[in-house]
């Protein structure tokens, strides 16, 4: 497999690992701002996760072992001149496949997806200030690369190139005239604040799926440090009952966030806070 489809391969892979992660945050935010759950939304954010783990998966990885580095002259030398690398494109010669114009164009390319998706889910009035934002996360990558990350590697290895700045902001800037395009991926529908939203069967799964990951992640979260806590100090006289002890967790936490919580809250769990959901009683008034 090239290095360009394990990069691509592995950004993918991590994005399905983030999304049950970031799900529940998900879920709160694009239901407070499109009033609705709709599947065009849920695609466009799972391609922002992804894209942004192919960004550093392309520029910043795979990392060198440091045994193979040759850092007795410094690394390699930046490439500080404007358009320099366009000398080392012989399309003449080489055609469609030379090395150096399908960097250029993948440069361009990298940076397409930035433009369009932060213009569209963040500042869509804001075209510039996008541009600009593209400039400092493509100068921030060449910085990691030419600092060796930030020192942890005794020099650069890649080139800090120039014309790498220009073509990724160039990239965002034709991703930001694009941006108008994503209104055409269909299922992103737009409630008003205002406007009454029936409990459909889809509203409640998702505000139950909300709650379900909300239990098993905040489980996890308490069960991780407590089982090792228990297993330096010895509490369970040198055999921790790990299945047990999470059985505890989970039972503690569920009763916490489905109980506690719509206890405290009029009847209301997080999923049905999120998903705009209210428990009423007989008489259609809050409990």
């Amino acid at each position: 497999m090239s290095q360009f489809a394990t990069s691509g391969v592995l950004a993918a892979f991590l994005g399905l690992f983030l999304i049950p992660v970031l799900f529940v945050p998900y879920v709160a935010w694009t239901y407070h701002r499109h009033g609705t759950f709709g599947w065009g939304h849920v695609l466009i954010a799972v391609a922002t996760v992804v894209y942004g783990i192919a960004l550093w998966t392309y520029t910043i990885v795979p990392l060198p072992d440091p045994a193979t580095m040759d850092c007795s002259k410094g690394g390699p030398r930046p490439q500080l001149i404007p358009f320099g690398s366009l000398a080392d494109i012989h399309v003449l010669a080489n055609g469609v496949h030379d090395p150096a114009l399908i960097q250029l164009v993948a440069n361009i390319a990298l940076f397409i997806p930035f433009g369009m998706l932060v213009r569209y889910l963040v500042a869509p009035r804001r075209p510039a200030w996008i541009v600009l934002a593209a400039l400092g996360v493509s100068l921030f990558i060449e910085l990691t690369q030419l600092t060796g990350v930030w020192g942890i590697y005794p020099c650069a290895y890649r080139v800090f190139d120039v014309d790498d700045l220009i073509t990724n902001t160039a990239g965002a800037a034709l991703g930001v005239m694009a941006a108008p395009l994503l209104r055409f991926v269909p299922g992103q529908r737009e409630l008003p604040e205002d406007q009454p939203r029936i409990v459909t069967r889809g509203r409640r799964l998702v505000g139950m799926a909300v709650d379900f990951v909300s239990v098993q992640g905040s489980s996890l979260v308490v069960y991780l440090p407590l089982a090792i806590a228990a297993r330096d100090a010895g509490w369970f006289g040198g055999q921790v009952p790990y299945d047990r002890l999470l059985g505890w967790v989970t039972l503690a936490v569920s009763a916490i966030l489905l109980l506690v919580v719509p206890w405290a809250g009029r009847g209301a769990t997080l999923g049905q806070r999120f998903t705009f959901v209210r428990p009423v009683d007989t008489s259609g008034a809050r409990p």
